[in-house]
């Protein structure tokens, strides 16, 4: 989506508009209406219907737009998490998905199916998880087993994870985010590095959508991480939320990924209902809370909608492939201040002090 489009679906009488006096600054020509025209200090000018708008790299938009009472350009300012938001988050998608090129040859999964599971369902998904997985250098001869089962056979499952899995969580049913019903449509994974498994429901009503390449892609981030780190990491948000940022991205090829995004953040209330009012040391003392309780990390989200946050701040500031290559060293039993010191030259309360900065700038 550009720049100019979504000053355009800006109506110009919007609620969410706040008129600001300001210089008025340069104005649009006939020849440069929904063009982006860049200026100088990283500031790009977009010409829309409504007059010029100025987009900067600190978080904020403001668009020139027609005065109610006369044909004078008005300055106003959007309010985070609408046009700043989009313009911003699709920079750093492309950080991203500049970040990773798969391997020359095809990676294949290894599929295990249930007795009762629908085999034209699970062949579709199949498909579309090896599609995502390929985004990946993942190696063609790296074994990963992927246990397809319907929603009524948590019996099987139970028996089947106990054989095959050398870390089974017996207690994943109907927890967590996943909710077992014949329209589910979700997976884990084991987080065993050496012996990577996943599980995933196929309901028996279930239909397999275009929305649908979110799960296919969140779920590939996690198989990248069980190939590519030499054990889990012990901040939970890292886990989840590297596989809610790069898998946004990845499905940002194809669908708009906003509305998806704003709900993801609108979870964090479940942590705090005043989060839109935090200053950045309530940002940080949140981080600081769920780092130090993994099961509070997980079990209220916090470890998806905090942690994207966490990691899109990273690859807002960093080259993408530095990120990578920081978060897989950091897994190999190295602390976290020696490894941010290491690649970004910063210490441990300078990363959260940017991630709250970040996070404030976002809800």
């Amino acid at each position: 989506m550009s720049l100019s489009s979504l000053v355009i679906s800006t109506p110009a009488n919007s609620a969410i508009l706040k008129y600001k006096k300001q210089s008025e600054g340069q104005v649009c020509k006939k020849s440069e209406v929904n063009k982006t025209v860049k200026l100088p200090n990283k500031t790009i000018l977009v010409c829309s219907e409504y007059g010029v708008g100025y987009y900067n790299t600190a978080y904020k938009w403001t668009i020139k737009q027609k005065s109610k009472s006369s044909t004078k350009l008005a300055q106003s300012e959007v309010t985070l998490g609408s046009t700043t938001q989009s313009a911003k988050v699709t920079k750093i998608y492309q950080n991203i998905l500049d970040s990773f090129k798969p391997s020359p040859e095809y990676f294949k999964m290894t599929v295990i199916t249930s007795p009762k599971v629908n085999m034209t369902k699970v062949n579709e998904i199949v498909s579309y998880y090896e599609n995502s997985i390929n985004f990946f250098p993942v190696p063609s001869n790296k074994k990963i087993t992927w246990v397809f089962l319907n929603e009524t056979e948590k019996d099987w499952w139970l028996q089947k994870s106990s054989e095959i899995d050398p870390s089974p969580n017996p207690d994943w049913w109907d927890s967590g985010k996943c909710q077992i019903s014949s329209t589910s449509k979700c997976a884990y994974g084991n987080a065993n590095t050496q012996t990577p498994i996943f599980y995933s429901v196929v309901g028996s009503s279930s239909n397999w959508e275009t929305n649908d390449q979110m799960i296919s892609d969140h779920e590939s981030v996690h198989v990248y991480q069980m190939v590519s780190w030499s054990g889990t990491h012990t901040n939970c948000w890292i886990i989840e939320g590297q596989a809610n940022a790069i898998g946004m991205a990845m499905s940002s090829r194809k669908m708009d990924m906003n509305n998806y995004r704003q709900a993801q953040l609108r979870d964090i209330q479940r942590i705090s209902s005043n989060y839109k009012s935090f200053s950045v040391e309530d940002w940080i003392s949140a981080y600081n809370k769920i780092n130090s309780d993994r099961d509070f990390c997980f079990k209220n989200g916090a470890g998806y909608s905090m942690g994207m946050l966490a990691v899109e701040s990273m690859y807002d500031l960093y080259e993408g492939k530095i990120v990578d290559q920081f978060l897989i060293e950091f897994s190999r039993s190295k602390t976290f201040d020696e490894t941010l010191r290491k690649y970004f030259k910063i210490s441990e309360s300078d990363f959260y002090k940017n991630v709250a900065l970040y996070a404030k700038s976002s809800v």
